[in-house]
């Protein structure tokens, strides 16, 4: 297992190629916040990726959100998620959803998509059951615009915190 100061060492290539999936397909960010290094700690570390993630514009804010997979979407049905997501969502059981579930979680992208401009975006792995995740997206789905874009940006580095522990000594 790599841990931290040994990114800390490795050529950008080697460090995006290793800490590159911390970020859903977007290892361009971790390359931009390799420039950072050495970083003291795993927090230092999400903490420049949530400053190069902040610092867009939002038209490139909302690219990188687009990014990201639905919640038991076309990817998860196709079988080209990331690894990551993929454990993920099957954890709380996303990947074999009921047909009534699978329903109801299709009208909710689809709605979600249509108001805001990009997929729901949450940290699973933060969540007790399908049912928080459920309830989690129809309070959201209530929301303005601009607190979504902060709850997507907020959800994405509670995702990079914790592919991230993955690097602690």
């Amino acid at each position: 297992m790599t841990h931290l100061t040994e990114l800390n060492d490795l050529s950008e290539e080697d460090f995006v190629q290793l800490a590159g999936n911390l970020v859903e397909n977007a290892s361009w960010i971790v390359k931009s916040a390799a420039n950072d290094r050495p970083f003291v700690s795993i927090d230092a570390m999400c903490e420049a990726i949530e400053n190069v993630i902040r610092s867009l514009p939002e038209h490139e804010l909302v690219s990188f959100f687009n990014a990201h997979p639905e919640l038991a979407g076309m990817e998860a049905q196709e079988g080209t998620m990331t690894e990551a997501s993929t454990g993920e969502q099957g954890r709380l059981g996303l990947l074999s959803l009921q047909k009534d579930q699978l329903s109801k979680l299709k009208s909710m992208n689809v709605e979600y998509r249509e108001r805001f401009g990009f997929p729901f975006i949450i940290a699973l792995r933060l969540q007790a059951s399908l049912l928080t995740v459920f309830d989690e997206f129809e309070q959201r789905l209530t929301n303005s615009r601009e607190l979504e874009v902060e709850n997507a940006t907020r959800e994405i580095m509670q995702v990079v915190q914790g592919r991230a522990e993955q690097f602690e000594e």
